[in-house]
């Protein structure tokens, strides 16, 4: 005759069995011997149901353990999710972060490069305007020794004085040139420079030549050539001034243009309220850390934040005022962090070839 175990309820195999193939509960010998004290039956119903609940204590711990089980192997599926994640977004960064290195390195050795060039070719004015100095007082010790030919020396260095005041005319006019035009074109001015000056070097060498064969003593002849002298030192400091101001006007210029494409790259948002969402985001994420030791950057933001807000265009006349206090070389490294995290995220428009449409 077969019958449930008693602890698990599940049906024997074989009637004959003396244990459960399921809990491994060993049946009871009084039933088989049919016996039926109230004393076996009691401590059999007690065993019984300390078994049953030992048996019920086992199979729920199972089930929790394999329930564990299953959460451990999501909860790693989703740490190794995370981590690819986190793998992608970190090499996205250091591209990025190399793209916004490499922009800002190529404008600081152009910017660099340019002013280094006019350094030198203010030095050579400089050195070849002081070996002309030299000459002049070596020709002014030896004119105590010179005698004859005064007028003719002094109608000489009438027509030198005359030269200057040309050269000083045509410097004036080339600081006109200066204001307007840009590099290239002072590169050509500063060429026609560096012949001039060997043409008064020429015409020094030969002043040298007549020099040597006059001889003139009057004391008033070398008053007026010190005047000359004098006049012509002032107007080279003069020169030197101006070509000084190029080169400030020169440094203005490149963050001009700089910030002119910035300026149209921003007020050529279409979609505002989208562009706003993607920054507020970007500085609440990230920016806002990483910027911490940058005012510049973050304070160009925070005014493209407020345009949007206002959803107007005079971003223009709003920025300008703005960075009147920093810097130009600091302006132009926040323009180009920006405006590389604006390419990345999209926030500039594109235009069909892929290309973004203000790109500097």
């Amino acid at each position: 005759m077969k019958y449930n175990c008693p602890v698990c309820e599940n049906p024997s195999q074989d009637s004959q069995s003396r244990f459960c193939t399921a809990c491994g509960w060993v049946f009871s010998s009084h039933f088989d011997r049919g016996e039926s004290s109230i004393d076996c039956l009691e401590k059999e119903r007690l065993m019984t149901n300390w078994a049953k609940q030992t048996w019920e204590r086992n199979q729920k711990a199972e089930l929790r353990w394999e329930q564990a089980q299953t959460t451990i192997a999501d909860q790693k599926n989703q740490i190794d999710d995370r981590q690819d994640e986190i793998n992608l977004l970190r090499k996205r960064l250091e591209r990025l972060t190399l793209e916004k290195e490499q922009t800002l390195k190529n404008a600081i050795e152009q910017h660099r490069e340019r002013v280094n060039q006019l350094e030198n070719t203010i030095n050579q004015l400089q050195q070849g305007l002081k070996t002309a100095e030299k000459t002049s007082r070596q020709l002014l010790e030896e004119l105590q020794n010179q005698l004859n030919e005064r007028q003719a020396k002094i109608e000489e260095l009438q027509q030198q004085s005359k030269q200057l005041i040309r050269e000083k005319e045509q410097a004036e006019k080339l600081n006109q040139q200066l204001e307007q035009q840009r590099l290239p074109e002072l590169q050509s001015e500063l060429n026609q420079l560096k012949d001039r000056l060997t043409t008064l070097e020429t015409a020094n060498e030969k002043l040298e030549n007549r020099l040597q064969k006059q001889q003139i003593s009057h004391s008033q002849q070398q008053q007026n050539l010190q005047t000359q002298l004098k006049t012509a030192h002032e107007q080279i400091e003069h020169l030197t001034r101006q070509q000084r101001t190029a080169k400030v006007a020169l440094s203005q210029w490149l963050q001009l243009e700089l910030l002119e494409q910035f300026v149209n790259e921003i007020e050529s948002i279409v979609n505002r309220q989208e562009a706003l969402e993607n920054i507020q985001r970007l500085q609440q994420k990230r920016l806002n850390e990483e910027w911490q030791n940058f005012p510049v950057h973050r304070h160009i933001l925070q005014l493209i934040v407020n345009s949007l807000e206002q959803n107007h265009q005079q971003f223009r006349e709003n920025l300008e005022p703005e960075l009147e206090t920093f810097e130009v070389i600091e302006i132009a490294d926040a323009i180009l962090a920006i405006r590389a995290e604006f390419k990345f995220h999209r926030i500039i428009q594109r235009d069909s070839a892929g290309d973004y449409i203000h790109g500097f």
